[in-house]
């Protein structure tokens, strides 16, 4: 019995490591945006909700996300619980909206929040850096159910001007750099900025080797994708949606860029990108 004992608590930290999370980013064009095209969120809301239902995540970062389309998907989703604000100074508009199963995962609401990209973060609704939008980044740390481990989420959708994006992508390191506890960390979302930018090369050379890894390359190194459709079959070649993990403390399994659509429909403007990742052991 006691070596019974001995051999399960042996075993113990290698099951807790090798927890995975099923994780999506998706930008889902905002639910306003098309109303008077055929592309409106009502003509579109059951393919977002299928792409989410297939691939059945344990955890979502939302762009783009109006109040409509947040009450929309948390209805229909009711194994999730959600995280996040709106843009806006009362809480509306855009948000970054993070998802996650509730069965699985614990919000830390101590160790979350929202901040604005401006020279006042903590503000709601501030913008003076020259961006048109409001541009928020929304974070959680999550307690793992099953073994009682964190980690972070940072999600976001950055600005599309170029001269911009470098100050934008300062931050967003700072905020992840000083997080505390210091847990893993996943970052999703929208940068508005392919492979080859120096907004994306600045964020991976801003941490140390592998301390930052492209999940997608992680499983896909050389093929060239487009993640932004346009609601349309012309591709640019550009990857501007990410998922980015820490790369020593996360294994990535698995990475896809789902390109469904239904009869020629698209559900987005963007295609959703989902990893399957592993926390390592920690040594």
């Amino acid at each position: 019995m006691r070596t019974h004992i001995i051999v399960l608590l042996l075993m113990l930290p290698l099951n807790m490591a090798g927890q995975a999370i099923e994780e999506m980013t998706y930008n889902i064009r905002c639910g306003e945006c098309d109303n008077h095209n055929t592309n409106n969120w009502d003509s579109r809301k059951t393919l977002v909700l299928s792409v989410i239902q297939k691939n059945d995540p344990d955890i979502i970062g939302f762009q783009e996300m109006i109040p409509a389309q947040l009450e929309y998907l948390s209805n229909q989703l009711t194994s999730y619980s959600y995280y996040g604000t709106g843009r806006e100074a009362d809480g509306s508009g855009e948000g970054c909206y993070i998802f996650y199963k509730k069965d699985k995962f614990s919000l830390d609401s101590l160790h979350s929040g929202t901040k604005w990209y401006s020279s006042t973060p903590e503000i709601p609704g501030s913008n003076d850096w020259g961006d048109i939008y409001k541009r928020i980044v929304s974070y959680a740390r999550f307690r793992i159910k099953s073994n009682n481990q964190y980690f972070y989420l940072f999600n976001t959708h950055l600005t599309y001007i170029d001269s911009l994006q470098i100050k934008y992508v300062n931050f967003l390191i700072s905020l992840i750099k000083s997080r505390h506890p210091s847990d893993p960390f996943i970052l999703t979302g929208d940068f508005n900025a392919d492979e080859a930018s120096a907004a994306i090369l600045h964020l991976k050379m801003s941490f140390p080797a592998d301390e930052i890894v492209d999940t997608y390359r992680e499983i896909v190194p050389n093929e060239k994708i487009s993640t932004f459709n346009n609601f349309s079959d012309v591709r640019d070649s550009r990857k501007i949606d990410y998922i980015f993990a820490e790369g020593k403390r996360f294994k990535t399994l698995s990475a896809q860029c789902d390109t469904t659509t239904f009869e020629g429909k698209y559900p987005s403007d963007h295609f959703a990108l989902t990893a399957t990742l592993e926390l390592k052991i920690q040594k």
